[in-house]
């Protein structure tokens, strides 16, 4: 049976899967075909005390046995930094959605040791408010700053070590990468470009393969690989496998 690596997140997951963009979680899909099954779980605009919300049902939507669920992503962050009352929450509820999510997915047969916490990105807040008044032709406050989501980031983080989880600190490694050009990783000041997509893509191949045991090449292929098959007994090569 196929494994599973399933994304759970906010709008920065659920457009991982744009293919103009050819998203990050396409990137992952692409890297890991024919042995992993990558289910993206993003819900643009929410924010993590939603998500601890419908966690559970979520994740029991995919069945009642989890064992084949490899590694989860946990995603959110960017909405939960926002200065709006709609979505923005305080950092310490934030912290505690994050662990109330971890918990959750314990619960549910998923240990934390194949949860993965990815932390907000820096925001563009100018260029994102800027975006919804073109888009929408009306006046907007800016409501995301760069600052604001650091410390979000860095709750994640401390969250993610408090409980022994793999963290990706994204709103460092982008700042890291591109010190004065970050935003170069950004569409709109809130949500990546194809350059963001293949940046964060590359990170998180990275840490599915050393740190939560997913990989693309020790693992054998779902069914045979076609010079692998037996040309003229292919449904007894197959009852053999699947016994």
């Amino acid at each position: 049976d196929f494994q599973r690596v399933v994304l759970f997140g906010d709008s920065i997951t659920e457009r991982s899967f744009d293919p103009e963009l050819v998203g990050w979680g396409t990137r992952v899909a692409n890297h890991f075909g024919r042995r992993y099954d990558v289910l993206n779980r993003g819900f643009s605009g929410y924010n993590s005390r939603w998500a601890l919300a419908m966690v559970t049902d979520v994740f029991s939507k995919l069945g009642p046995d989890l064992s084949a669920v490899n590694a989860v992503t946990v995603f959110f962050g960017s909405n939960d930094s926002a200065k709006n009352e709609q979505q923005g929450i305080p950092v310490g509820e934030y912290g505690a959605n994050l662990k109330g999510i971890v918990g959750a997915l314990g619960e549910l047969g998923i240990p934390a040791s194949r949860v993965i916490l990815i932390t907000p990105p820096p925001v563009d807040g100018p260029t994102w408010r800027q975006f919804l008044i073109d888009r929408d032709g009306v006046k907007a406050e800016q409501d995301r700053f760069v600052e604001e989501a650091g410390k979000f980031a860095e709750k994640a983080e401390e969250v993610a070590r408090s409980l022994g989880v793999t963290f990706i600190n994204l709103w460092k490694e982008m700042q890291a990468s591109k010190p004065t050009g970050w935003v170069d990783f950004l569409c709109d000041g809130l949500h990546l470009n194809k350059a963001g997509n293949e940046f964060v893509a590359a990170l998180v191949i990275k840490v599915l393969e050393e740190k939560a045991g997913v990989s693309a090449v020790d693992m054998d292929p779902v069914y045979p690989l076609w010079q692998d098959v037996d040309a003229k007994g292919f449904a007894a090569q197959l009852k053999g496998v699947n016994e």
